[in-house]
């Protein structure tokens, strides 16, 4: 007798599999260019006030694959799907969805246009091949649940901004495990990315349960951005002067990188001082450092 919670093995692709044939992930800039992707690379000189177009080819061969898969003479039917992940939040979406034709061979060409809000410094690019429906009567070894995965693949990007708008994008909290349901914004970003563009390291989540504060922010509303606009910049100068590499005097980091703008706020709010003794002030003092930051604008 199975127990209902025992999940029985099935059979997948294998690596070596000539029943399906994935090309690499592009990049399209204009009509006829590409750029291809590879796991782990950057899109470099990418703007967040511009859309992502990536593309991606994927050719199935229906018989083979159904043989492969011990699903000959069953009424099996496949889903190819893209997802696309975005930071550290396990944010995922499904950006394409395809269903496959098993008589012959099956050819996909998915092209997607992502705007900025879906996007964030690290994003990762999953395909897919799902089973489609639930299946009855099939040998057991072969995939029978609605959404079983029988070859996935992924590739990561980061991106390299160099937009001026500060990127900011809006998802619900309560479907995140790691934020609070009733904070109104939340700040992804990582210290280690000093020497990469500021927009492409930093992404600011806005809780779209919180509609009103997020209709005022995206409206521009002068107070209201100020304050969070602060609380960024606290947060970020406060906890980088206790990074002995940013403290560094011998530190130097590209212009427009988050390392750059760090160290841009640090010095116009605390004129004359060099960042080894804003880091003694603020061992000493932290609300004076606080209180010169507060304010300061940053065209990011």
């Amino acid at each position: 007798m199975i127990k209902k919670n025992v999940v029985l093995p099935f059979t997948i692709l294998r690596e070596s599999s000539g029943a399906l044939e994935a090309g690499s992930w592009y990049k399209q800039q204009g009509e006829h260019d590409v750029i291809w992707l590879e796991n782990g690379g950057v899109i470099e000189n990418w703007s967040y006030d511009t859309l992502l177009k990536v593309g991606r080819e994927i050719q199935i061969n229906g018989p083979q694959l159904l043989e492969e898969l011990d699903l000959l003479d069953t009424e099996a039917s496949f889903e190819l799907l893209h997802s696309l992940h975005s930071s550290n939040l396990n944010y995922r979406e499904v950006i394409y969805r395809e269903a496959v034709d098993v008589t012959g061979d099956h050819r996909s060409q998915a092209l997607i246009t992502l705007d900025s809000s879906r996007l964030c410094e690290r994003i990762r690019l999953t395909s897919s091949l799902v089973l489609k429906e639930e299946l009855s009567g099939v040998p057991r070894w072969a995939a029978s649940k609605r959404g079983s995965i029988l070859w996935q693949d992924e590739v990561v990007l980061d991106l390299e901004g160099s937009g001026s708008r500060f990127p900011m994008r809006d998802l619900p909290f309560s479907s995140q495990s790691r934020l609070p349901d009733g904070a109104a914004w939340h700040l992804e970003w990582r210290p280690t990315l000093l020497h990469y563009s500021f927009n492409s390291a930093v992404t600011l989540f806005l809780n779209s349960e919180r509609k009103e504060f997020v209709e005022r922010m995206q409206a521009g509303d002068e107070c209201l951005v100020e304050q969070v606009m602060s609380a960024v910049i606290g947060e970020v100068c406060t906890h980088l002067l206790g990074n002995e590499e940013f403290v560094g005097e011998e530190s130097e980091y590209p212009v427009g990188s988050l390392g750059a703008v760090a160290k841009t706020w640090l010095t116009t709010g605390l004129p004359g001082r060099k960042i080894a003794d804003i880091k003694m002030l603020y061992e000493q003092s932290p609300s004076l450092v606080h209180t010169a930051l507060r304010g300061l604008t940053a065209e990011v």
